[in-house]
């Protein structure tokens, strides 16, 4: 449970417990595809950070299928143009939001866009073409790539940069449930919170960008006239 609380209880003969786990959070697919997937359960050790498990004693799942789909995104140029428009009308001297609750095609919003990134949070899928060809821009600033990397991070919740191997990608990041302006009707994902420590160091920044480069192949991107 949340904040390292804990507890225990015996599971008699036949008796079942439910938990979810999402695949994100401990296996790194390399693409869209078909995949077979088995769930392991250690009651003490956290073999989730070991390479092997061979010598654990664990409770399986049976194996499953997965199939995993590319995100379709259509966006005109047009309005992928506007929207790299707003990218540099942002205020870069500001903290770079992250969000717990991301970007849904049903998340509704207090009144009209206030500002340059709440435009861009609020196009949604359709933002992150215009957002990844901004990574291209070898003259981007380390604060600009640092909201880069906000932006697609709340938007399509993938690739927590304050996190694991990205720490201090982003510089002075803030963190809050839903991104402001946002009416959420649901709990976000708390877990989803990473460390507000940010220093923006470059070699974390370009094995970042690197990442989402090889992430393109997760949407189907389609830019009409």
């Amino acid at each position: 449970m949340g904040g390292g609380m804990s507890g225990r209880a015996p599971l008699v003969p036949g008796e079942e417990q439910g938990v979810e786990a999402k695949p994100q959070d401990f296996i790194e697919f390399p693409g869209p595809g078909n995949y077979e997937v088995q769930l392991a359960y250690h009651d003490d050790v956290e073999i989730a950070d070991e390479d092997r498990i061979d010598s654990y004693v664990v409770a399986t799942s049976v194996k499953f299928p997965v199939r995993l789909k590319a995100q379709p995104i259509v966006v005109a140029r047009g309005e992928l143009d506007l929207l790299k428009k707003a990218f540099g009308a942002i205020d870069f001297t500001k903290k770079v939001p992250l969000v717990a609750g991301h970007w849904r095609a049903n998340l509704r919003f207090e009144g009209a866009p206030t500002t340059p990134e709440d435009r861009i949070f609020r196009a949604g899928w359709c933002a992150v073409p215009a957002v990844l060809e901004l990574l291209d821009d070898a003259t981007q600033t380390i604060k600009q790539r640092s909201w880069i990397f906000g932006l697609l991070w709340d938007i399509t919740g993938m690739n927590n940069p304050p996190t694991g191997e990205f720490f201090a990608a982003v510089k002075d990041p803030v963190w809050s449930a839903v991104w402001p302006g946002a009416i959420d009707d649901t709990r976000p994902g708390w877990n989803e919170f990473g460390d507000r420590a940010g220093g923006g160091w470059p070699d974390r920044q370009k094995g970042l960008t690197a990442r989402w480069k090889v992430l393109k192949s997760w949407f189907e991107i389609q830019i009409t006239k």
